[in-house]
C-alpha cells in the first residue's frame, strides 16, 4: 500500500507531459513554421513560399530573423531583379543585429555583387546610422535618375522610427560603417553610382533610436 502514492505521482508524470505539450500548440505551430521560413530564405525553394516566409519570420526570435535575413541577402547579391531585392531588404533596416549588419557591410564591399544588392546595402548601413533618415533615393539612383548620383535623403522621420534589436551591434558600428564606405569611395574602380551612395553613409548622421519589442 505505501507504493500506492508512488505509482500515482509517476502516473500523473506521465500524463503530464502531453498534457503540457499540448496547452500551447500556437507556440508549436510558431517555432515550426519559424524552422521553415528561415530555411526557405535561405534556400530559396521553393520559391512560391519566399513571401509567406518573408512575413512568418517577423513573428519569430530576433536572432533567427536577423540569420534568415542575412541569408537570403548573401543568396540574392547577384540578382537586378529590383522587386526581389526590394521584397529581402526592405525591412532590414528594422533589425538591428551584429551578424546582419556584417552580412550588409559584406556585400557593400562585394565586388561580385549587383550593383542594386550593393546600392541597397550602403542604404541599409547609412539607415543604421541614421535610423530617422528615409535614404530611398540611394537605390533609385540605379534607375538613372540625377544622372545616376543619388541624392544622400529624400525625406526624415523622426520620433517614429522603431527596431527590433538581436545580438548587440559594436559601439563603434557607426564608425566600421564609415570604414567600408570609405574603402569604396577611395576606389576609382568603383562606379561613380556607388563612390556616391558612400559618400551618403560618410555624411549620415547619428540619431538616436526608439526600441519596441515584441510585447508591444
Amino acid at each position: 500500500m505505501r507504493l500506492m502514492p508512488i505509482v500515482i505521482a509517476l502516473c500523473v508524470v506521465v500524463v503530464s507531459k502531453p498534457a503540457n505539450a499540448q496547452a500551447n500548440p500556437d507556440s508549436v505551430k510558431l517555432r515550426n513554421d519559424c524552422r521553415l521560413a528561415a530555411q526557405v530564405l535561405r534556400t530559396g525553394n521553393p520559391a512560391p513560399h519566399l513571401e509567406w516566409a518573408r512575413v512568418t519570420i517577423r513573428s519569430c526570435e530576433f536572432d533567427q530573423w536577423a540569420d534568415a535575413a542575412a541569408s537570403a541577402i548573401r543568396r540574392a547579391r547577384g540578382s537586378t531583379d529590383a522587386r526581389e531585392l526590394a521584397a529581402e531588404w526592405r525591412f532590414l533596416w528594422m533589425v538591428r543585429d551584429a551578424v546582419l549588419f556584417d552580412a550588409v557591410r559584406g556585400i557593400a564591399s562585394d565586388h561580385t555583387a549587383s550593383l542594386p544588392s550593393r546600392l541597397w546595402a550602403l542604404r541599409t548601413l547609412a539607415t543604421y546610422i541614421d535610423p530617422e533618415g528615409i535614404y530611398g533615393a540611394l537605390t533609385e539612383a540605379v534607375s538613372g535618375g540625377s544622372g545616376g548620383r543619388p541624392a544622400c535623403i529624400s525625406n526624415r522621420a523622426a520620433g517614429i522610427t522603431a527596431s527590433f534589436d538581436g545580438r548587440p551591434l559594436a559601439p563603434d558600428f557607426a564608425d566600421q560603417a564609415r570604414r567600408t564606405a570609405r574603402t569604396i569611395m577611395e576606389d576609382e574602380s568603383e562606379l561613380p553610382v556607388l563612390r556616391s551612395a558612400a559618400l551618403c553613409v560618410q555624411a549620415a548622421p547619428v540619431y538616436g533610436v526608439s526600441t519596441r519589442t515584441a510585447n508591444d
